[in-house]
């Protein structure tokens, strides 16, 4: 047989904030070297996997993501390994699949060398995600603070919570999603942007623009910066109506002060 390619440890293959979902075959394939795969939300491949990772040569992480609805959910394809792969799956939501976890041997000719072999770490969950609805692509999270509708532009109240609100690692960036955030990021592909569905908790404050635990002058800076501007999805727009305007100023004013 003919040996496979191979790669230097040092390719990364990054795949970050995606909605791969009805795809016929595989969601995310990474191969011949290291990878990092964040809140992505990856769904509905009938006959392919979630996230397939083919001959790698150094560490996999995989964090933060919705996989559910595939075949089967986080595949390890193991052929001719040289280099026995590091696995960091944590915080993701593998459920629904036909198989969640699953390591393949691959082709015996190759000399298969052994793997550690995909399956829950920290913090994985396997529930329902509660998508908004899945059967017409809307993948937002479920919540009854809020989800984003993108065809109104509006925050619709659901009348329950998905699982992956505030369940990714706790180490993630979050400070992009609108207040009430948790201060934690949600998992799949909205997760860390401001379009992550609302949390229900109440940690931080509206007002806390730049997420410094206090509402002071620098918050009153940023606010001043965006006054009257009209777009959507604006931390400074505290009433979440689209404009920046005297009510948003009110909201801000009665939390002047404030500190953790």
């Amino acid at each position: 047989s003919t040996p496979k390619p191979s790669s230097a440890a040092s390719d990364v293959y990054k795949r970050q904030n995606n909605l791969v979902a009805r795809n016929p075959w595989h969601g995310i394939v990474c191969m011949y070297g290291s990878a990092v795969i964040i809140n992505n939300t990856i769904a509905n491949a009938q006959w392919g996997t979630g996230i397939a990772c083919t001959e790698p040569t150094s560490t996999i992480i995989i964090t933060n993501n919705i996989i559910t609805k595939n075949q089967y959910g986080i595949v390890a394809n193991g052929g001719s390994w040289s280099v026995v792969p590091m696995f960091h799956i944590s915080y993701n939501d593998v459920w629904g699949n036909y198989i969640d976890y699953w390591e393949s041997y691959g082709d015996p000719d190759w000399g298969y060398s052994g793997c550690f072999t995909p399956s829950p770490g920290t913090g994985e969950i396997s529930k329902d995600p509660l998508f908004v609805d899945a059967a017409n692509r809307d993948y937002h999270l479920k919540s009854t603070a809020g989800h984003w509708d993108p065809n109104q532009c509006i925050w619709v109240y659901d009348a329950n919570t998905s699982p992956c609100i505030d369940a990714g690692d706790p180490a993630s960036n979050w400070t992009a999603e609108l207040w009430p955030h948790g201060k934690r990021i949600n998992m799949g592909v909205f997760g860390g942007t401001a379009e992550a569905s609302m949390s229900l908790s109440g940690a931080g404050n509206i007002a806390d623009l730049n997420n410094d635990g206090f509402v002071n002058y620098n918050d009153l800076r940023l606010f001043t910066d965006q006054w009257l501007n009209q777009q959507t999805l604006l931390c400074e727009d505290l009433d979440r109506d689209g404009f920046v305007s005297f009510i948003d100023f009110t909201i801000f004013g009665d939390n002047w002060l404030w500190n953790e």
